[in-house]
């Protein structure tokens, strides 16, 4: 197998697609140049006293530091850890510094969309936790507050975590917070995929006026490369998750992806809030459309106020198709979805796309068994040309 030549082949078959997978996003080119500089096989490691364990490298302290600066302000935010390599290790890292062995914490239901991560046979069972459901009303995608109330006298869990995979509507982060703080209990928001909508003060404004932590991945509504990050304005909670991160959970965060993250975080202080907005929008008019065109798209009249819509599995059925199904149909004419039942507008958002109504139309034409291969790859080369 020639695998450059392969690489260069998905490269040019990506540009040549309609990318509406919700976990994606297409990276800030100035920030994906740097995935291949000379950082990319450079070690750095700064000890207790300030000193770097390796020689030729002492600048990147600089890089570390200005992302540090970005990220903080872009989230107000008093502190910022950019090193963590994935979503995934971020989470165990504030779980390990915020809980201990036997604790319970609470986690939206993965059936309602909630991250499989925190169920109990994951992260739960390596850091020695138990994991039990927040109530949880799927067909509004709300949280149960008077339930939630009951459940947390009873089980009395150290940690509530919420965020989804499947997020689509901001919680009343303000009633949880209350229920949190009667109770003593820490209250974490898992923001992986709905960060830079955040950042731009799109979705969940108030995140860190009510929540001790804010966890998330930089790669889904955030254009960066894929990573971690996490966010806390109290500075006795960051040390500790500082300290679960070096010869802990990682080691080697990888100089050259931080760079990248770094840049990434500095650039969209001019841009999030705007980007934000048309991705909300976007992700709005997509799913009114396609609900319009009696595609089954679940939450109507409001269908989504995130990056994502969800396809109706009832309608899915009725149309003698799964998610898997539904994801391969549209693949054949160069639409990517997940498998999943998402739909995502953050890379065609990133890219500055707004025609929705061509969107759907094309989605709607590949179901009912029409090819419109080229009529997508016509559509791609407006929003990926010259990149």
């Amino acid at each position: 197998m020639n695998i450059e030549k392969t690489v260069k082949s998905i490269d040019r078959y990506r540009r040549m697609c309609l990318n509406l997978q919700a976990s994606e996003n297409m990276i800030l080119p100035e920030a994906l140049s740097l995935l291949s500089s000379d950082l990319s096989g450079r070690y750095w490691h700064e000890d207790e006293s300030g000193t770097n364990s390796y020689g030729g490298i002492d600048s990147f302290r600089d890089i570390l530091r200005e992302g540090e600066r970005c990220a903080t302000r872009l989230f107000g935010a008093e502190f910022a850890e950019i090193r963590p390599i994935g979503g995934h290790i971020a989470a165990a890292a504030v779980l390990r510094a915020i809980t201990r062995p036997g604790d319970t914490i609470m986690h939206i239901p993965s059936r309602s969309g909630g991250y499989p991560g925190y169920d109990q046979r994951y992260l739960p069972d390596l850091l020695s936790l138990k994991s039990i459901e927040i109530p949880f009303t799927d067909e509004t995608q709300d949280i149960d507050m008077s339930e939630l109330e009951v459940k947390v006298k009873n089980a009395r869990p150290s940690v509530i975590i919420l965020g989804q995979s499947a997020f689509v509507k901001p919680y009343d982060l303000k009633s949880v917070s209350g229920i949190c703080s009667e109770n003593g209990i820490r209250l974490v928001y898992d923001g992986s995929h709905v960060m830079g909508l955040i950042a731009g003060k799109a979705f969940q404004p108030d995140t860190l006026d009510y929540s001790d932590v804010l966890v998330g991945s930089t790669h889904k509504t955030m254009p960066g490369p894929q990573g971690g990050i996490i966010l806390t304005n109290d500075a006795i909670t960051m040390e500790k998750i500082r300290g679960q991160l070096t010869w802990t959970l990682q080691d080697n965060f990888h100089l050259a992806r931080v760079a990248s993250l770094a840049l990434t975080l500095q650039k969209m202080i001019s841009f999030a809030e705007a980007y934000a907005r048309r991705v909300v929008r976007n992700s709005y008019e997509l799913g009114k459309t396609l609900y319009e065109l009696s595609m089954g798209i679940r939450f109507s009249p409001w269908f989504s106020h995130s990056h994502q819509i969800i396809v109706d599995d009832k309608w899915l059925s009725e149309k003698g198709l799964n998610r898997v199904e539904f994801s391969r149909t549209l693949e054949r004419n160069n639409i990517i979805v997940d498998r999943d039942g998402r739909i995502g507008t953050s890379e065609i958002s990133r890219m500055g796309y707004e025609d929705m109504q061509t969107v759907a139309d094309l989605m709607v034409s590949a179901i009912s068994g029409k090819n419109i291969r080229e009529d997508v790859i016509s559509v791609a080369e407006k929003i990926y040309g010259g990149t």
